[in-house]
């Protein structure tokens, strides 16, 4: 359902279209008794504004695993080396693989991509316990890490897949 904003810029949008954008600024000024400079000049400060939004800056691996406080050391090593395996893509290498790992621990938020999700990935990794940390970056060093492209080449080439 598209928000009443949306809704609001399409029909101004429509109305632009049908009588020009002069006229509907005329219009705008006569009904809220102000002069067309005026209503020029909020409609160049509000262009402005919205061009000088910087975008937001995604946190690097570090600076993420910076912000989770983790005192157990060999913890926080298996949690740098599955951020750097995820950076490698040997570590939910693909978007489908990320999606079903934030389904398995029950996370309804479906990132847009495979970067976007690394915060909740790693907030969910920062609860496993050591074990199944340890057995993650185990699995990050096998072949059973490899993408399903690669198993499908295998395939393709004659090679046995794990």
């Amino acid at each position: 359902m598209k928000a009443p904003l949306e809704y609001l810029d399409l029909h101004l949008k429509v109305l632009v279209l049908e009588h020009g954008r002069g006229r509907v600024v005329q219009s705008l000024a006569r009904i809220c008794g102000v002069s067309e400079d005026s209503i020029e000049a909020e409609l160049i400060l509000a262009a402005q504004r919205s061009s000088q939004k910087s975008p937001k800056k995604m946190s690097t691996s570090a600076e993420l695993l910076d912000k989770i406080a983790i005192s157990d050391g060999s913890k926080r090593d298996a949690l740098a080396t599955l951020l750097r395996e995820f950076e490698n893509k040997r570590f939910l290498g693909e978007m489908r693989l990320v999606l079903k790992f934030l389904r398995e621990h029950q996370v309804s938020t479906v990132p847009k991509t495979r970067l976007s999700g690394l915060p909740k990935v790693l907030s969910i990794l920062a609860n496993l316990s050591q074990d199944k940390l340890d057995a993650l970056v185990a699995d990050c060093n096998s072949d059973a890490s490899r993408s399903g492209y690669s198993h499908l080449a295998g395939a393709i080439m004659g090679q046995k897949s794990p």
